[in-house]
């Protein structure tokens, strides 16, 4: 028997998912409740049923290890817990696609060194251009610029889930950072943290046509995170060469692997 997740399993899902070995970004009670209608998750026992993008039907783990039934794909299982299966028994595969971007949260607190040249270059302009001011997250400012984010994009993107973050931060255990040039709001990053050492990234938005922003908000929002937090998970990039890039400009300190096995 299946059934919806709702905000009264959260507190559930989200210790079994502290349990699971490795830091993915599915590893997120908030991403599981923002994104089950794309991904039609389904609490189904000791798993979340869901569906890929490609349209796969996968079951995830609340627990490792587990009895791997015939005909099922189990995933994301990260790489810390292949150990748990016997590796002759199953099929195991990864797609460049799933990836999740780990950083030291130093590389993004820093962003020094030639290769970060080109972020530091585009924080500047836009510190020189607008003279930002970081605040607490604002929820209506950040729904403008959501509102007005959305706009300009070619579809919907993940703007109902992003919506949904703003509106339930504190239910879903989030917290963000606002930026304002003048008294108008023209960024936010929502973020939470995964691990007692990671912090994970959830959404970074802007106004159209803002350049520097994002690396703004990154850095802003990696030096306010507490001492303990040493690692920063961006998430996916979903395959889309532009975000491929993006996250790729920052350095990532490493790729984790997301893999599916079965029997």
């Amino acid at each position: 028997m299946s059934s919806t997740i709702t905000l009264k399993d959260l507190k559930s899902i989200k210790r079994a998912l502290k349990a699971l070995p490795g830091r993915l970004s599915e590893y997120s009670a908030a991403n599981l409740y923002l994104f089950q209608d794309v991904h039609e998750y389904r609490l189904e026992g000791d798993f979340i049923r869901g569906k890929t993008r490609a349209g796969q039907i996968f079951y995830m783990p609340l627990k490792i290890p587990f009895n791997l039934e015939m005909n099922r794909v189990y995933f994301p299982i990260s790489e810390e817990g292949l150990p748990y299966f016997n590796q002759k028994q199953i099929n195991r595969f990864a797609l460049d696609s799933d990836d999740d971007y780990l950083f030291e949260k130093k590389v993004l607190q820093e962003m020094s060194g030639r290769k970060l040249s080109s972020r530091r270059s585009l924080i500047y302009r836009f510190e020189e251009d607008y003279d930002p001011k970081i605040v607490p997250l604002d929820k209506k400012g950040a729904i403008k610029v959501l509102d007005a984010w959305v706009e300009e994009q070619p579809d919907e993107g993940d703007y109902k889930s992003c919506l949904e973050a703003i509106r339930l931060l504190d239910e879903l255990c989030l917290y963000g950072l606002s930026v304002m040039s003048g008294k108008k709001h023209v960024g936010f990053i929502i973020a939470e943290t995964l691990r007692s050492d990671t912090a994970l990234f959830h959404f970074a938005k802007a106004l159209p046509g803002l350049k520097g922003v994002t690396p703004f908000l990154y850095r802003a929002m990696a030096t306010r995170l507490p001492e303990k937090i040493k690692w920063i998970n961006l998430e996916q990039d979903l395959g889309l060469t532009g975000l491929r890039r993006a996250k790729q400009a920052y350095q990532p300190t490493k790729l984790l692997k997301k893999f599916y096995i079965q029997l």
